[in-house]
């Protein structure tokens, strides 16, 4: 009996199929099948390919599912679709197992392509996963073992109310603190920015350093719209008491929000929702493959997000009402915080001159950059149909430029510097420390790298790896799988990242931008391909383009 065993795990499975059978194994994890006489499928460098070869594709397919927005009637004061507020829209790859699991299930598909399957089995794999293989495998024989509790979208009303209340009492606090507005009603360059989260000191903001000069201003949030940015009460207060002391010019958006506006976002809730609700009731299917379990979970998680951007409404226009600005710099133009900012501009202030900002490296598999062939709009203003976009993108190198073209953006301009990486430039290099080794993580995969590179670390005892986790990462229980492996060339990167950067002699990623400083300090850096994961990394880019030894 031939057997294709899937396989999603972190830990290596140690199931015996017996001497009769011949086994095919795919792995959707780091962990491993340990039995003997195993033919293994998974071939990354092919799932890579597929990423990009069903991109444009997926996009179209994604973008296609507007229409149902727009026949719901969940369209915003009759001009934007609110498609295009989602997270769906955005096509997250690092919060959503989508389109990496549609990727998979075609490599699948094409490995067993002659071989006569007479048996699956399912071993830890999600729901979704399970149904959507099982529209393609019609007939098969299906065993299914070790599924994994579903992940829960979070409950919409107590997550929107929690938010509100908090936001409610937020904004009683900041206007106790009182923060005068600056008489000056001309500015020339505003950059959007949320604090503390992007302050490393007190006035460098991280992405546009040196580009804000000494008469321009920042425009500041921090309630945002408690995804981009969440602080804890204690955390909120603490930074309106650091604003008082904020060198730099500034203008809290914050502060243009009101209460009525918060109460009327909580009565908004539940006539959005209703229409909303009715998304659930489809079946999503792209290219034969029913994905209505991945599409519902990311439907789900995008409904928070929407009414907590509306709420700004009044805010954002109160803003450039009372103030007349010449250049708006925004990153994260490209996800829906971004976009709603366009969307107000480009409606009621055209006259604005709106720069996006790239805020980190770009790649031509990570789908947030690209969109379908007619989805973006070309200065009909029909934001029903097409995404609004900024006038102009500054992107950081030649190779980003390209794929935000590729993706179909307009007016796409090389940065002067990448000023979030000026901090390479007094980094010293002569006393390299030999034997070292950076593995930086990226948000989101920290675990992974850790898994992957256990074995690795366990039998190279000449070299010292150090651990660098992200700062904005859940790491607790990362941690806690460091100290488990207890192996003392393995250690916590708890100095700055450029003390690591100036020692040591090799640097790990997976997509980390610190992958790309390495490799422009002229540090040895190693792409790590997770099982599982589409590789995002902007040094795979430039491998493929420009034939580097990575």
């Amino acid at each position: 009996m031939n057997i294709l065993y899937i396989y999603n795990n972190f830990q290596d499975s140690n199931f015996e199929p017996g001497n009769e059978n011949k086994i095919y194994s795919y792995y959707l994890d780091v962990g491993k099948m340990t039995s003997q006489n195993v033919t293994n499928l998974n071939n990354q460098q092919r799932f890579n390919g597929l990423a990009l070869e069903l991109r444009d594709n997926y996009c179209e397919y994604i973008y296609s599912l507007n229409k149902l927005f727009i026949d719901t009637g969940l369209i915003f004061e009759k001009k934007l679709s609110l498609y295009f507020l989602t997270d769906l829209s955005n096509k997250r790859t690092e919060l959503f197992n989508t389109y990496p699991s549609i990727c998979h299930l075609n490599l699948i598909q094409e490995r067993v392509k002659f071989i006569n399957i007479d048996k699956i089995i399912l071993d830890g794999c999600e729901k979704n996963f399970i149904e959507m293989l099982s529209s393609v495998f019609k007939g098969k024989e299906i065993e299914i073992r070790n599924t994994p509790r579903p992940q829960k979208a979070q409950n919409n009303f107590w997550a929107q109310a929690k938010f509100l209340i908090k936001t409610f009492v937020e904004i009683i606090f900041l206007r106790l603190y009182r923060f005068s507005a600056p008489k000056e009603k001309t500015i020339k360059k505003l950059f959007l920015t949320r604090y503390p989260l992007h302050f490393h000191a007190v006035n460098r903001e991280e992405k546009y350093g040196e580009l804000v000069g000494e008469n321009d201003y920042f425009l500041i949030s921090i309630i945002t719209d408690g995804s981009h940015q969440n602080l804890k009460f204690n955390r909120y207060v603490s930074a309106l008491t650091g604003l008082r002391s904020f060198p730099a010019k500034f203008l809290i958006l914050d502060d243009w929000l009101s209460i009525v506006d918060v109460i009327g976002t909580f009565f908004k809730l539940f006539p959005l929702s209703i229409k909303y609700s009715k998304l659930l009731r489809h079946r999503y299917c792209f290219r034969n493959m029913d994905i209505t379990g991945f599409i519902h979970f990311e439907l789900k998680q995008s409904l928070p997000r929407i009414p907590r951007l509306l709420m700004f409404k009044k805010a954002i226009r109160k803003v450039f009402s009372d103030y007349i600005v010449g250049d708006f710099y925004y990153y994260l133009h490209e996800y829906c915080y971004g976009r709603f900012f366009t969307y107000i501009l480009q409606t009621y202030f055209p006259r604005v001159n709106k720069i996006g900002f790239q805020h980190g490296p770009a790649s031509r598999r990570k789908l947030l950059y690209y969109l379908a062939e007619n989805e973006l709009d070309s200065g009909q203003n029909d934001f029903i149909n097409h995404l609004p976009i900024p006038d102009k993108v500054l992107a950081e190198d030649e190779q980003s430029k390209r794929v935000y073209e590729e993706a179909g953006y307009k007016n796409v301009r090389v940065m002067d510097r990448i000023y979030r990486l000026s901090y390479l430039e007094n980094i010293n290099r002569e006393n390299v420390i030999p034997n070292t080794v950076l593995v930086a993580c990226g948000l989101h995969d920290g675990e992974l790298l850790l898994n992957a590179l256990s074995n690795e670390m366990l039998n190279t005892s000449d070299k010292t790896y150090y651990f660098k986790l992200h700062p904005r990462a859940h790491n607790s229980h990362t941690i806690d799988l460091i100290k488990g492996l207890n192996t003392e060339n393995l250690k916590i990167a708890e100095k700055d990242l450029t003390y690591y950067l100036s020692t040591v002699d090799e640097v790990i990623v997976t997509y980390s931008s610190v992958g790309y400083e390495a490799h422009l300090l002229g540090i040895p850096a190693r792409i790590i391909d997770i099982p599982g994961k589409i590789n995002e990394s902007h040094l795979l880019d430039l491998k493929q383009s420009e034939g580097l030894n990575i």
